[in-house]
């Protein structure tokens, strides 16, 4: 029930809707067609892609061999068919939502596969919880390194860890660290037509709409030098919001020079040295509010700026750092010291990291590429993104329910020991996997045809436990460059060796090294010292001569 508060089940019917929609207007082989897709089954691929951010590897297809064995909770083809025929749902051009903001006044609407999806998203993660007294706003990216011109939106931002892609402004809460509302950037010529961009400037209306669904509830929004200005302040007080943030580039009305010049000089990390200066309002509403500029000397020659419309000038809590110290004797001594902030700064640093946090959890899932790029926005979102979520949401409202079982008591006693985000991932990709509509609905018709075909293939060891060898048909050289398990259909009756292509007889069958180990039977004809090996003159007859052969030579 976690899951399905940050993605919807009305969300999850329209795109299995959609999906199906899309299938039925594809080609697909005569032998294999196209099975209606179930919302269980939709939910366990979701799991299944979820745990290959947890398990990351490469091909895509080697998650069906070796010890991972994603075969027995879905078929490959059936995972490639989903994946071939996902499609989001998306706004017909008679429907008034088309188009965004901009609506008819474009020809082409450029997110018009997303953007019915991102709505509905951004619906559902405004109602799933009411935030904290702090919200944080910044940037995220959804990187996309495919055709540029396939990523609505695409650009390039050269200080961001990912820099190509699309980017989104995004607002977190400054309590739980959740991620509450986003928008994406499409643009300059559309998003000319977007809300309150006639009132205030382009940078100062970003930050109205993000915080639109929590006007007048004064909390605090807490904003990095990309947003922090004047404007922006006097703007979120007319809309009954706090603002505290740091200036650094756009500081028109802002007196930055004059806090440079005249901060007191830096006494030492245990002193606080600071400028403040005050300033009255007048909102349009007549009420007079004040907003403040504060100068902190970090350094000697550093002078950090803040402008706040709430917050204090005076000291506030000091913050822990280390120093570390390169000794001659190769030794490395760490220095502990405490640097005093002003109250501003201290609540400033303690929640502007929220979204970066939430940023750094989404990229340590390394998913295999694709070359969908709507299907990367709702992997972004809605599987790695809403697993984000529910984990923090967990481990503010029910922390003892991330507990990690390996830790020890002392561990449990000091609150250390916690499930990281790669683990709860993995017990969440399990319980969408083994998901309520799948108990209900039991195996499919591809699962019992593979498990099926599993147990034709289960080999006993021969007695004397001589094994064969991997070999060439037409040469008997080692091989592993072509696997009759892993390769394509077309081509999983040819071999490779030494640059030579060979055909194999019927019956015969060619595994790679990943593949071989759950195929050696330990026939004596294979050995080397059998004249009966496949590959030698006369001797090299079918499986159907030999009539006593195992079904894995």
């Amino acid at each position: 029930q976690w899951w399905f508060k940050w993605f919807p089940k009305s969300l999850l019917l329209d795109i299995v809707n959609q999906i199906n929609i899309k299938a039925n207007s594809i080609k697909w082989p005569s032998t294999r067609n196209w099975k209606v897709l179930k919302n269980g089954e939709f939910l366990r691929w979701m799991g299944m892609w979820l745990l290959m951010g947890v398990y990351p590897t490469s091909p895509r297809r080697a998650y069906w061999r070796g010890q991972l064995n994603f075969g027995k909770y879905m078929t490959e083809f059936r995972f490639e068919q989903i994946q071939r025929a996902f499609c989001l749902p998306f706004y017909k051009k008679s429907n008034p939502k088309w188009g965004g903001a901009a609506g008819k006044k474009m020809k082409y609407d450029r997110f018009l596969h997303c953007r019915c999806y991102l709505d509905q998203l951004k619906v559902a993660w405004i109602k799933a919880m009411e935030p904290g007294g702090w919200l944080c706003l910044d940037e995220s990216m959804v990187a996309w390194l495919g055709l540029a011109l396939l990523m609505p939106g695409w650009k390039v931002i050269k200080r961001k860890p990912h820099p190509f892609g699309l980017e989104f402004k995004t607002v977190c809460c400054g309590t739980t660290g959740i991620m509450i509302n986003f928008e994406p950037q499409e643009g300059k010529d559309v998003m000319v037509h977007h809300p309150f961009v006639k009132e205030v400037n382009k940078s100062s209306a970003w930050c109205l709409r993000l915080c639109q669904p929590w006007f007048n509830s004064w909390r605090t929004l807490v904003a990095d030098a990309a947003f922090g200005q004047v404007r922006m302040v006097v703007a979120m007080l007319e809309k009954g919001v706090y603002t505290l943030c740091n200036v650094k580039q756009c500081h028109k009305f802002f007196p930055k020079k004059y806090l440079k010049d005249n901060t007191p000089a830096f006494t030492g990390n245990s002193v606080c040295t600071t400028l403040a200066l005050q300033a009255k309002v007048k909102l349009q509403c007549g009420r007079e509010m004040s907003i403040q500029a504060c100068g902190w000397r970090a350094t000697t020659t550093m002078v950090v700026t803040y402008l706040g419309s709430c917050g204090l000038t005076t000291p506030g809590d000091a913050r822990q750092k280390k120093r570390y110290q390169l000794l001659q004797s190769g030794k490395t001594n760490t220095i502990n010291y405490t640097v005093q902030r002003p109250s501003m700064g201290s609540e400033y640093q303690a929640h502007m990291g929220e979204v970066d946090t939430w940023n750094f959890l989404r990229h340590q899932f390394k998913l295999p590429p694709t070359n969908d790029p709507m299907f990367r926005i709702f992997c972004d979102f809605s599987i790695v993104g809403t697993s984000i979520n529910v984990y923090k949401a967990l481990a503010y409202f029910c922390p003892e329910r991330l507990v990690d079982p390996k830790s020890t008591s002392a561990e449990k006693a000091d609150g250390k020991g916690k499930m990281t985000h790669h683990q709860f991932a993995e017990i969440m990709a399990m319980h969408l996997i083994q998901n309520q509509w799948i108990m209900e609905e039991g195996a499919s018709e591809d699962q019992l045809h593979q498990q099926a075909g599993q147990e034709a293939r289960v080999h006993q060891p021969h007695p004397n436990g001589i094994q064969h060898r991997r070999k060439c048909i037409g040469c008997n050289t080692i091989t592993h460059l072509v696997c009759s398990g892993c390769s394509a259909p077309t081509r999983e009756r040819t071999i490779q060796c030494q640059g030579k292509a060979h055909k194999l007889r019927p019956g015969w069958r060619f595994f790679c090294k990943r593949c071989w180990p759950e195929h050696v039977c330990g026939e004596a004809k294979h050995s080397r010292a059998s004249s009966k090996r496949p590959g030698v003159g006369a001797s090299n007859r079918t499986r159907a001569e030999e009539g006593a052969g195992s079904d894995s030579d």
